[in-house]
């Protein structure tokens, strides 16, 4: 079918297409659109897609299993709702400069392959649950409208997406990102309110670059010991923050500030770095696992000694704050076998420091005994 025919077809009142191949779909300015409840595609197949320049604010786009040969393109429009739901097959979306109450997108169990990119307003809701993006990138931007208090709520829970780049986005009353598995993300200048990742897979690399959690942060019993480095780089977070029972190969925050309570009791990591990170009503480290410290591996690389000195001292510090005599004695003990390391024995710089250490380590364990 050509756009003509379709275009001819939504005159005379048909808002259903069904089982339909169509080999280039353009709707610009279609008047008819301000009349209609919905529109609704549905088993289609399209070449390519570009729907511009609609304006009806009670008006639903639907396409439900659907086959995407080439690039969709949703340009200033503003409507109610749009959805892409069961997709099958996708190269690219882009949905730029337009205002939506509601966007879905979803595959379920079909893989799919492509870019999806979001810069648009949305007022209430961002579904893009059950999506499974096999290999491409989401991205998610944000056209700020100070006119609109908004109150978004977005859903993240139970997909696999392979890329996510979230920037200057501002997240709503609720953003759960539960069950969710990623291969690599990146979130810059975010602003973020109730925001949950319980049992999230963060994949190889996650950053948080200059963010702001307004509200509370979890992330509970997030899992990728193998591969997982999260970086929290430049944020604040205003209230209390959770990272219990998670696992990850390397932690490291830098240059942030918790201003309420934090925890990471029962956390697992093979590696931490804490650099210049403010706990301003102390954080919790009960029964933290650092695997490298525990095999002592990370007193082999010479070059990191310093940093993983400053670490142990940090978390040896908040441990004396919550009088945890047991893990603040055995992470004194971790910091000073570090500091023993980085010293030598050259008479002017660190023998009597290493000679007094020496002794304290062969007596006491650094006080553990």
């Amino acid at each position: 079918m050509k756009s003509e025919e379709l275009i001819s077809a939504i005159e005379k009142g048909e808002t259903k297409f069904k089982n339909i191949e169509f080999n280039v779909l353009c709707i610009i300015r279609l008047h008819y659109m301000i009349e209609l409840n919905s529109l609704e595609f549905e088993n289609c197949t399209f070449r390519s897609v570009t729907i511009a320049n609609i304006k009806s604010h009670r008006s639903e786009l639907n396409f439900h299993a659907c086959t995407f040969h080439d690039k969709v393109l949703i340009r200033n429009c503003h409507i109610k709702k749009l959805q892409f739901s069961f997709i099958k097959k996708l190269k690219e979306i882009e949905i730029r400069n337009g205002s939506f109450d509601t966007i879905t997108i979803s595959s379920h169990d079909i893989p799919i392959n492509g870019n999806i990119t979001i810069d648009s307003l949305i007022k209430n809701d961002l579904y893009c649950s059950n999506l499974f993006l096999e290999t491409g990138n989401l991205n998610l931007f944000y056209n700020r409208n100070k006119d609109h208090e908004l109150d978004l709520k977005t859903f993240f829970f139970d997909s696999k997406i392979d890329r996510i780049n979230f920037q200057s986005y501002k997240f709503g009353s609720i953003s759960n990102f539960e069950n969710l598995k990623i291969n690599d993300s990146f979130f810059m200048n975010c602003n973020f309110e109730k925001i949950t990742f319980p049992n999230t897979d963060f994949g190889k690399t996650t950053s948080f670059e200059n963010c702001n959690f307004n509200s509370e942060a979890k992330f509970l019993k997030c899992k990728n010991l193998e591969k997982t480095h999260l970086k929290i780089s430049k944020c604040t977070f205003a209230e209390s923050a959770h990272f219990n029972e998670s696992e990850f190969n390397h932690l490291e925050i830098s240059h942030t500030s918790f201003e309420k309570k934090v925890s990471f009791d029962s956390i697992n990591v093979n590696s931490i770095k804490l650099n210049q990170v403010t706990f301003a009503h102390g954080a919790y480290f009960d029964e933290m696992k650092i695997n490298k410290v525990l095999d002592k591996s990370y007193l082999k690389d010479k070059s990191k000694i310093l940093e993983w000195k400053r670490t142990l001292g940090a978390i040896k510090q908040e441990l004396q704050k919550a009088e945890n005599k047991i893990d603040f004695n055995r992470f004194k003990a971790y910091e000073l076998e570090a500091h023993y390391q980085e010293l030598d024995w050259k008479w002017k710089s660190g023998f009597i420091d290493k000679s007094i250490l020496y002794s304290t380590k062969i007596s006491t364990g650094y006080g553990n005994s």
